[in-house]
């Protein structure tokens, strides 16, 4: 299966203050962009052994289960009671560390993938999404989006 995850940017960043759990708290306007988008490759291996296995292109995205799309496949897979294997592969085209969203783009986008392939959960992800990361929720439904808090 091959997808296609897109970048987003914000159309403003308002810092609002501090949060208590170390976090700013923010208001911010996400906009998703079709272009540029990483490429997720994924492989589904029916073997009963729930190994996840994420290799990417570019030397500065760790791969295995420090990569986040290595987690949110590791939490949704057991929130869905899946013992398929997967294989991951991320050809990175949106900037690494480039603040356009593109490990939580690639991490939603998995998230949205497996559950359309297993069966939805009743958040439709959103908890194991935000359990990534802040902005992961976003890209479960990319549309333009307030994001208000941390930014969720």
């Amino acid at each position: 299966m091959i997808l296609s995850a897109p970048a987003k940017i914000n159309l403003f960043l308002r810092i609002t203050g501090k949060r208590d759990d170390g976090f700013h708290a923010i208001e911010t306007l996400f906009l998703p962009l079709s272009d540029p988008a990483d490429t997720l490759d994924l492989t589904f291996i029916p073997d009963g052994r729930r190994d996840i296995s994420v290799e990417c292109d570019h030397p500065a995205v760790p791969c295995g289960q420090e990569n986040l799309c290595w987690k949110a496949a590791d939490l949704t897979l057991k929130a869905l009671g899946i013992t398929d294997s997967l294989r991951v592969i991320i050809r990175k085209q949106i900037p690494v560390a480039g603040g356009m969203g593109g490990g939580s783009s690639d991490a939603g986008t998995l998230i949205k993938a497996l559950q359309e392939k297993y069966g939805f959960l009743p958040d439709r992800g959103a908890a194991i999404a935000l359990e990534c990361g802040s902005d992961v929720p976003f890209f479960l439904n990319p549309i333009p989006s307030v994001g208000t808090g941390r930014g969720e």
